[in-house]
């Protein structure tokens, strides 16, 4: 799946560590050190990215600067055009975004940072709370620690795929793996980042996930709907209907059918009465959005 890198920036809006030190996770609980010991070792804070704590000198002075409030609006204003022209249904409801992270500290702060965007968030710290709100309710994006615990997220995945409409997986990982970024990525997921991640890097996953979320939604409504309308064909006006979008003329239609002209020209007339078209282009464009093209 290729990944569209031109969206960036952001980096400066906010730290993502509020008062703590952020630690690596090697891997699962008990697979740290060689005594069965979860060892975790500090991690380099890159860029803008450094926990809040107290400290002196020009470090202490820098971590005290005042938010780029700018930078925090044109983020609000990406996500926000980005979910726009999928219907006013859509329009009038904010991303839904959910956050699954062990780690509380991690979670609110990105909890935090996504709602400087104008996204809804929701938190939560467990695979089976994932696993329970997706048979009632469906999020624009899930933004999922690789291990959860002593369970790996990527497990979760065929649970995912399986549901009725489409839902969007971002990762998160403190520590880089190129097998599991592989395995994600061939299960649909539309990132995978690392740990401690930029303000501008989550939101740019974030905006192409609510926008393929809500495409995928409006592709299947339009579906649906035309799905419906053919419905109400005939057998003959539908096998009728398939031929003239295929822009065959009515005396070849007669010809493959079986009949005659006349009879398919009425066919025709009543195929363009009950679906409400005005020319073949509209049968051409209700058929392709039966076929979800």
């Amino acid at each position: 799946m290729s990944i569209d890198p031109s969206v960036r920036g952001g980096a400066n809006a906010v730290s993502l560590l509020d008062g703590r030190e952020n630690f690596r996770h090697p891997g699962p609980p008990g697979s740290g050190g060689s005594d069965g010991s979860d060892r975790r070792e500090p991690m380099k804070f890159p860029g803008s990215i450094r926990p809040l704590g107290r400290r002196g000198g020009e470090e202490g002075r820098q971590a005290s600067r005042p938010l780029n409030i700018r930078a925090l609006d044109d983020n609000r204003r990406r996500v926000s055009h980005a979910t726009r022209g999928r219907g006013a249904a859509m329009d009038m409801l904010a991303p839904r975004v959910w956050v699954v992270d062990d780690d509380r500290s991690v979670a609110a702060a990105l909890a935090r940072v996504l709602r400087t965007a104008a996204v809804h968030v929701e938190v939560m710290h467990a695979p089976v709370s994932l696993l329970e709100r997706l048979d009632r309710e469906r999020p624009d994006c899930v933004l999922l620690d690789l291990w959860l615990g002593a369970a790996c997220a990527l497990d979760l995945l065929p649970a995912i795929e399986r549901q009725p409409t489409y839902v969007p997986v971002v990762f998160l990982s403190a520590q880089a793996d190129v097998a599991s970024s592989v395995l994600a990525m061939r299960h649909g997921a539309i990132d995978f980042l690392v740990k401690p991640v930029e303000p501008g890097l989550l939101l740019d996953a974030v905006i192409r996930a609510v926008a393929r979320a809500r495409g995928w939604r409006e592709a299947a409504a339009n579906r649906t709907e035309a799905t419906d309308r053919l419905a109400a064909l005939t057998r003959r006006e539908l096998q009728v209907f398939d031929q003239v979008v295929l822009g065959k003329p009515n005396k070849r239609i007669a010809v493959e059918l079986g009949t005659s002209e006349k009879t398919v020209k009425v066919h025709r007339g009543r195929v363009m009465h009950k679906l409400a078209a005005r020319s073949v282009v509209d049968l051409v464009r209700l058929a392709d959005r039966a076929r979800g093209s």
